[in-house]
């Protein structure tokens, strides 16, 4: 998981805070999190991996996705207007 998160209860905000607090990283567990009313997680880091670049081939597919969701959204913002025009 990056500082952007991940996926299921990695995309929990108070996930992301914790794991990334001083408490996490120094190796202690992070206080119990509460994510709804019968949920709770409590995290602890097993592995830390220095930050390093990607190359261009790693992330090829992650740029194309996000300029084409741009041009949709782009698109949409668009059509949009062109409805509440009439």
């Amino acid at each position: 998981m990056d500082s952007a998160g991940g996926v299921g209860v990695a995309a929990e905000t108070e996930v992301i805070n914790a794991a990334f607090g001083s408490d996490v990283r120094e190796g202690l567990n992070s206080e119990l999190i509460a994510l709804d009313e019968s949920r709770s997680v409590v995290i602890r880091l097993l592995e830390y991996r220095e930050p390093e670049l990607k190359t261009l081939a790693e992330v090829s597919g992650e740029i194309e996705s996000t300029i084409e969701c741009r041009k949709v959204k782009s698109r949409l913002l668009h059509l949009e207007k062109l409805f509440l025009t009439i």
